[in-house]
């Protein structure tokens, strides 16, 4: 007797149902809606169940929703081809704002998407478990620390770095107003305001306010106030300099400035610095590799001195002194200035010992001329 009444209870509610098209629990149902259900000290529970459990069910209806237990837990629903989470809210300032979706979202244009935190708290990027990037800033909203790269900086205790590219700044524990561009860029070195640009540039480094611009350029280097350009770790970099002294070295077969024409040919005497246009300078110094690159071998007792009857012949044959290069010798291969000097020196120290030659037989002519004036005036007398 007591089921034929449930049955002829749910019978008799179901009927209503259909008639109604609408029902309400502990309301009036909405005419809108099917079901209706109000509470003040209860939910709705909807179904759970694990994921092998969701993934299970055979042709599931567009819109069923269920509760994932387990691996990523969360309301998922069927949207007629696959499964998708319904993404939770994040809260900002009390007010429910969408979660970024991993596949994008859409914006409108008033909205201002943001993606970080609401404090000083540094947000943190991360790979395989391991950092891969650090925004940090103080409570004043100062910068800190910016680095982006798998394991950049993560040791760092210092302020106002920046690390861009893997293991930038990795181990710099205290350093302070470093940059770091490139792989292994400033990778377990120390110091401060340093610049590092270059896959492993200024790794191992110990120095302050060091640029170091290439491959490996200053890596391993202990001081301080240095700049490399090189493309190895090599010790003579292409462009070395010191901060301190305000000196540069360049450490190249040849400097060119301007565009000029390479007279390095093969055979040829090497130029380090060729330069268009000219150079002007308030003091030249030119130093001489040895003795012999001067003119005072003209003043040995084996220095074989033209007479200037020789001299003038070869003037009139070659149209410049000898031993001198001609003009057009000049145009061809131009001044070596070294050279040049000390064939001027070599006909100025000619001229002398002609000069002084002359002056010997001048004295030798003013002698015979007082003798033959002194043998005049007696024959006159």
């Amino acid at each position: 007797m007591k089921k034929s009444l449930i049955v002829f209870v749910a019978f008799i509610a179901l009927n209503n149902l259909q008639a109604q098209q609408n029902m309400g629990i502990g309301t009036t149902p909405d005419a809108s809606a099917v079901l209706d259900i109000y509470s003040t000290d209860k939910g709705v529970l909807i179904p759970r169940l694990t994921e092998t459990q969701k993934n299970a069910i055979t042709t599931p209806a567009t819109g069923l929703l269920v509760f994932q237990t387990d691996n990523t837990p969360g309301f998922y629903y069927f949207d007629g081809s696959t499964w998708k989470t319904i993404a939770p809210l994040a809260t900002t300032g009390g007010v429910s704002t969408p979660s970024w979706e991993l596949t994008g979202n859409t914006f409108a244009p008033s909205d201002a998407p943001k993606l970080g935190t609401l404090s000083n708290t540094p947000l943190k990027l991360y790979v395989n478990g391991a950092v891969a990037g650090i925004l940090e800033s103080d409570a004043a909203g100062n910068a800190k620390n910016t680095l982006l790269g798998y394991q950049s900086g993560i040791t760092t205790t210092g302020t106002d770095n920046v690390g861009l590219g893997y293991k930038t700044l990795n181990l710099n524990s205290t350093g302070i107003d470093n940059v770091a561009v490139g792989s292994e860029a400033g990778s377990n070195a120390s110091g401060s305001y340093n610049v590092f640009l270059g896959k492993k540039a200024g790794k191992y480094a110990t120095g302050n306010n060091n640029v170091f611009v290439g491959n490996e350029a200053g890596k391993n280097e202990t001081n301080s106030n240095k700049l490399y350009i090189s493309n190895s770790a090599t010790t003579t970099p292409l462009v070395y300099g010191d901060f301190s002294s305000k000196t540069l070295k360049f450490n190249a077969d040849s400097l060119f400035l301007g565009n000029v024409k390479n007279p390095n040919q093969a055979g040829q005497q090497k130029y380090r610095l060729i330069v268009k246009d000219g150079i002007i300078c308030e003091h030249l110094k030119i130093a001489l590799s040895n003795s012999a690159q001067w003119a005072d071998y003209v003043f040995a007792p084996t220095y074989n001195l033209l007479p200037l009857n020789q001299v003038e012949k070869f003037i009139l044959k070659n149209k410049h002194l000898p031993n001198v290069p001609s003009a057009q010798d000049l145009a061809n291969t131009g001044i070596d200035v070294t050279a040049m000097q000390a064939k001027q020196m070599e006909k100025i120290e000619e001229l002398t010992l002609y000069v002084i030659e002359m002056n010997k037989q001048i004295e030798l002519l003013k002698k015979e001329n007082k003798k033959l004036n002194e043998k005049l005036n007696k024959v006159t007398k």
